[in-house]
């Protein structure tokens, strides 16, 4: 099972090459960066435009107007004899699920957010181990809110409970191995095999990512990807120890650099809802005792990355929907910075953003950059 998210964007959301370059010429004369802005894990909603430091590549840029954005409303704006119309009505989602299990938290997120957060003129896209469903306007107008969460979480349950079969397979087959009469030798040779089938089972999908950002870079309107991910685990086998199963963890086998680069550059702010409650075993337990190795570095590390560089917010988490209500939060509440670079080339390189805001006890989280193409 190869793990490509987000590789679905090339396909459902086509569009026209014109589109994206004129996109890209808009974006080099005028910078817009969503800009989020905590304190002790409070937003921070009293800011004007004098607040706001830019710098672009290290030369200072002269800040041009600020947006308030609280959910698809402009609540409060700040312009320096310059006005911009922020698309701020149309939001554009997609929910990637990458689960070992249909927690009884995931169906209460998506409970909420169809119920309580999806508006009639956003888009929806859900990404599953399986496929990618695109919900278009017509499937909401046609369905209540209600219906249409029972919809998303019966397509939820039969793709990750097909995705989790090879997984819990080979979680089997280290008990079978272990009850084996045979000597210690061998059952550490088919533990060995087990370990390198368990690694191989997901892996990343450069090109996937990367068509995506390409996707929805170009689309009108504001662009948030929730990613949804379980952590895995595996049980330590006899005549293992910790130490030497790390030869088997997934280390970072892709450089992320080009994928960082294209989402910060598409304005596309990604938040990440990490699941520390790993896969309940046979028995329905879920405590291994201490006989646990993560495997999650190479998934893991690229969502926080794309987190970080996006300027969205990541939780470590038990509780699936309390993640989300996080996310939906830092969605629904932020600041829209716009500026004109002091130098203008379109030679195709990534200009560094930093976004200082003069109270230095303020956590600020924007996107890293832009192509300058």
């Amino acid at each position: 099972m190869k793990f490509s998210p987000l590789r679905f964007c090339a396909l459902v959301l086509p569009l026209g090459l014109l589109a994206q370059q004129l996109a890209h010429e808009t974006a080099v004369v005028n910078i817009e960066v969503p800009v989020r802005v905590y304190q002790g894990g409070r937003f921070v909603d009293d800011l004007t435009l004098a607040d706001f430091e830019i710098t672009e590549d290290g030369v200072r840029q002269t800040p041009l107007a600020v947006y308030l954005v609280r959910k698809t409303a402009i609540s409060k704006r700040d312009e320096r004899g310059r006005a911009f119309q922020p698309r701020v009505d149309k939001r554009n989602f997609v929910l990637v699920f990458e689960l070992n299990e249909v927690l009884p938290e995931i169906n209460k997120a998506i409970d909420d957010f169809v119920g309580r957060v999806l508006m009639p003129a956003d888009s929806l896209i859900v990404c599953t181990p399986k496929t990618t469903y695109h919900f278009k306007d017509e499937s909401f107008r046609k369905l209540s809110r209600r219906q249409a969460a029972e919809q998303l979480k019966k397509l939820l349950r039969k793709d990750v409970g097909q995705a989790a079969f090879a997984y819990r397979s080979l979680l089997k087959e280290f008990a079978e191995i272990e009850a084996m009469p045979i000597d210690p030798a061998n059952k550490v040779f088919l533990y060995r095999n087990t370990l390198l089938k368990l690694n191989g089972l997901k892996v990343l999908d450069k090109a996937g990512f990367a068509a995506t950002a390409d996707a929805l870079k170009a689309l009108e309107g504001q662009k948030f990807v929730f990613l949804f991910y379980q952590k895995e685990t595996i049980p330590i086998p006899f005549g293992f120890d910790e130490l030497e199963l790390f030869e088997y963890r997934k280390d970072k086998t892709i450089d992320i650099e080009d994928i960082r680069r294209a989402f910060s550059d598409g304005s596309i702010s990604t938040h990440f809802i990490y699941i520390t409650k790993g896969m309940a075993d046979a028995m329905g337990n879920r405590e291994f005792r201490d006989n646990i190795l993560e495997e999650s570095t190479d998934i893991y590390l690229a969502f926080k990355d794309l987190t970080t560089t996006t300027g969205g917010i990541m939780d470590a988490t038990t509780n699936a929907a309390a993640g989300m209500q996080k996310a939906v939060e830092a969605s629904e509440q932020y600041y829209l910075l716009y500026y004109a670079p002091a130098s203008v080339r379109t030679d195709g390189s990534f200009r560094e953003i930093k976004v200082r805001v003069k109270n230095a006890s303020y956590a600020v989280f924007h996107r890293t950059g832009y192509i300058a193409d």
